[in-house]
């Protein structure tokens, strides 16, 4: 879809991932391209079609960047009906502003992770299930930034 439909990457930047479904999809990097675009395949590699957006990011973009805006909506957009997602969606927030800035520990990082598992697990809504999904895959295919934000 993107090399072909989408006629490849813009100013010729090298492809660094594919976010599919909207703000709430999981991050695709290359090695997982091929990936075929329908319900089962994509649900197999752990992202959705969801509404259909497609972000595509090329290597100028800081994934931990990307995620913690995402995060700062998701934390704009719980209802506050239920504590996983009201102080989930805030605390994931916090935690990625922290790591963005440099001022984070790996165990932050691992906290962010089993935050996100409670999130997914325990929230009573679907953006509240649904929100962690960003973390849960950058933090799976692009960890290196996580961790070069911690180191720096």
């Amino acid at each position: 879809m993107i090399f072909g439909l989408g006629k490849g990457m813009r100013n010729d930047r090298k492809f660094k991932a594919v976010q599919i479904g909207g703000a709430s999809g999981g991050f695709i990097p290359e090695g997982l391209l091929d990936t075929a675009l329908d319900f089962d395949s994509l649900g197999a590699i752990g992202a959705t079609l969801g509404t259909g957006a497609v972000f595509v990011i090329d290597d100028t973009r800081n994934i931990v960047d990307i995620v913690t805006r995402i995060a700062k909506f998701f934390e704009h957009e719980s209802c506050g009906k239920c504590n996983p997602c009201r102080e989930g969606t805030r605390h994931s927030y916090q935690l990625l502003k922290k790591i963005n800035s440099g001022k984070a520990k790996i165990c932050d990082i691992t906290g962010l992770t089993r935050l996100s598992r409670v999130m997914q697990r325990a929230s009573l809504c679907g953006l509240g299930q649904a929100a962690p999904e960003p973390i849960l895959s950058t933090l799976k295919h692009f960890y290196d930034e996580y961790a070069a934000c911690v180191q720096n």
